[in-house]
C-alpha cells in the first residue's frame, strides 16, 4: 500500500504538467500587426521559416491578426503597397517561442510627401529676381535660396520669423511656401552669405539641422548610391557642383525624390537641366545628356545635404 502511495505522489507532479501542457497547447500563438503613417489598407503575407507562405492578411482600420499559429519564425512581408506610401523596410522578422503568445508588432509608413517644388526659378524674370543679395542679384547668386525654397516647398515645411519677410524691399506674397527671398532674407541675417560667391556650404545644416532640428547626412562626392537609398526613404535635400554640366563656376540644385533608380534633380537657374539622372551620372563616372542648356559634360557634384522630414 504505501509503495502504491509513493508512486502516486510521483507520478502527481508528472499528471500536472502534462495537464498544464495540455491546456497550454489549445491556445493559438497570433501576430498583431499596427500599421502607423498611413490611411489606405496594406497586405501582408505571412511566410514560415522555410520561405513557405502560410496566409495574407490586409489591415483593416490600420490593424490585423494572424491567429493559430505554431511556434517558430515568421516573416511578415509587405505584399501591396498604396502609392502614396514609402518604407524603408518591407520584411520583419517576427518569432512565437511558445504556443499561446501573442506577438504585436507595429509597422512605420510614411506618406510621401508632395509640393509644387518646380515652381521656384532665381532668374531675373521672377518677382524676387531683381532683388539684390548686398552686390549682387537673386537671379545671378540666388541659387542656394532658391534650391533651399524648393527643398522647403517639397516638405511642407516654413523657416520660423521669415514667412512674408521682406528683402530689400521686396516682401514675399503669403502663400504658405517659403519663396526664394525668404530664404535669402535668413541667409544674411544670419550671416551665410559669402560675398561674390553667394551661399556658405553651412547654410543647409543651419536651415534644416540647427533650426528645423531635420536628422542631416551631409555626402561626399563619388557617394550618390547613398544619395539614391536616403532619397527612397523619402529624404529631400540640395547639392553642389562645380564647373561642368549644371554651371561653368560653382551652382546649387535641388535633390527633390527619386525616380525608380535615378535621381531627381530641379535647377533653379535653367529648368532645362531639371531631369532624372543615373548614380553614374551624379557620381561624374558617365557623361551627363548633352543639350542646349548644358555648360560641360560631366555633374561634377562636390556636396550632398540630404534631409529626413519625418524627424
Amino acid at each position: 500500500m504505501s509503495k502504491i502511495l509513493v508512486k502516486s505522489v510521483l507520478l502527481l507532479p508528472l499528471l500536472l504538467l502534462v495537464v498544464c501542457f495540455s491546456w497550454r497547447s489549445v491556445a493559438a500563438a497570433d501576430i498583431d500587426i499596427k500599421t502607423v503613417g498611413q490611411e489606405a489598407d496594406v497586405t501582408f503575407e505571412i511566410l514560415d521559416e522555410n520561405g513557405n507562405q502560410i496566409t495574407t492578411v490586409a489591415t483593416s482600420s490600420n490593424a490585423a491578426r494572424v491567429e493559430d499559429l505554431e511556434p517558430g519564425t515568421y516573416t511578415v512581408k509587405l505584399l501591396e503597397t498604396p502609392d502614396s506610401v514609402i518604407m524603408s523596410d518591407t520584411e520583419y522578422k517576427v518569432v512565437l517561442s511558445r504556443r499561446g503568445s501573442v506577438i504585436r508588432k507595429t509597422i512605420f509608413l510614411k506618406e510621401k510627401i508632395t509640393g509644387d517644388y518646380l515652381s521656384f526659378r532665381q532668374g531675373n524674370e521672377e518677382p524676387w529676381g531683381s532683388v539684390t543679395l548686398y552686390d549682387n542679384s537673386m537671379g545671378y547668386q540666388g541659387c542656394g535660396p532658391t534650391s533651399i525654397s524648393i527643398a522647403l516647398t517639397k516638405m511642407g515645411m516654413l523657416i520660423p520669423g521669415y514667412d512674408g519677410a521682406e528683402l530689400h524691399g521686396y516682401v514675399a506674397g503669403e502663400d504658405n511656401t517659403m519663396q526664394p527671398s525668404e530664404v535669402g532674407k535668413c541667409m544674411i541675417d544670419n550671416g551665410y552669405y559669402v560675398a561674390g560667391q553667394g551661399m556658405s556650404w553651412e547654410f543647409p545644416t543651419f536651415i534644416f539641422h540647427k533650426t528645423l532640428g531635420l536628422e542631416e547626412e551631409v555626402i561626399e562626392p563619388g557617394n550618390a548610391q547613398r544619395v539614391l537609398e536616403l532619397l527612397k526613404e523619402g529624404w529631400v535635400g540640395v547639392a553642389s557642383a562645380s564647373a561642368g554640366y549644371f554651371t561653368y563656376g560653382g551652382h546649387i540644385i535641388a535633390v527633390v525624390e527619386n525616380d525608380g533608380d535615378n535621381i531627381v534633380i530641379i535647377d533653379p537657374a535653367n529648368g532645362n537641366r531639371d531631369g532624372s539622372y543615373s548614380v553614374a551620372q551624379m557620381n561624374s563616372q558617365e557623361a551627363m545628356p548633352q543639350n542646349s542648356a548644358a555648360k560641360g559634360t560631366y555633374a561634377n557634384i562636390k556636396r550632398w545635404w540630404l534631409y529626413n522630414p519625418y524627424k
